[in-house]
């Protein structure tokens, strides 16, 4: 399974000033912030799910400046195509909304990840099953074949069966709380190995 996504760059950009003497001038962190909000009152489509994330924001110079800058990157993604054209219809909106205020925004794609093609649904199947034998027969613990957005994107998009295997055990994903078991890298090697048995055999 994968998933389609999205990375972009959101810039916007001000007039800026001092602080003090050009109070009231246009600040581009406040744009900003005025985009994301406007971006997180979309309710995400239900026929699959979809997510979308401001992941960094960097603007301003020093305390005392309005900041004539900033940057925003953001992203969403979805297992549907059309959910998709869904959140690019309500990011152009969005942008459309606020250029029509006099916001200098720009936009750079960093990204866009394709998703399954026309893939023989039964090898598919086949493939995604054996992988996921494999690695219940090493870890004694059920394997998960959630959608995922993984380099078999890349493969599956062209039409070629795919998975990405692994059996790594731990949590706190993408914080700085992450963790795993290091016990789990015997299992990951063991199930690594177990790849490279099928081609062998």
């Amino acid at each position: 399974m994968c998933f389609f996504r999205n990375r972009l760059t959101l810039y916007a950009r001000a007039e800026g000033g001092h602080s003090y003497s050009d109070f009231g001038n246009a600040n581009a962190i406040v744009q900003m912030a005025e985009i994301i909000r406007r971006l997180y009152e979309k309710t995400p489509p239900a026929s699959a799910k979809t997510t979308y994330n401001a992941g960094v924001i960097e603007g301003g110079s020093t305390i005392n400046s309005i900041a004539g800058e900033c940057s925003l990157l953001y992203e969403y993604r979805s297992e549907k195509r059309e959910c998709m054209q869904e959140m690019d219809a309500y990011l152009n909106e969005t942008l459309d909304f606020f250029k029509n205020k006099g916001y200098n925004i720009q936009t750079e794609v960093l990204g866009i990840r394709p998703c399954k093609g026309d893939v023989d649904e039964e090898k598919q199947a086949q493939l995604t099953g054996k992988a996921a034998e494999l690695i219940e027969a090493i870890t004694q613990e059920p394997a998960s074949t959630e959608a995922a957005s993984t380099d078999a994107n890349a493969s599956l998009a062209l039409g070629i069966p795919s998975v990405t295997i692994g059996a790594i055990a731990g949590g706190g994903a993408h914080t700085r709380g992450e963790w795993i078991e290091l016990n789990c890298l015997k299992n990951a090697l063991s199930v690594a190995l177990g790849v490279l048995k099928w081609y062998i055999d």
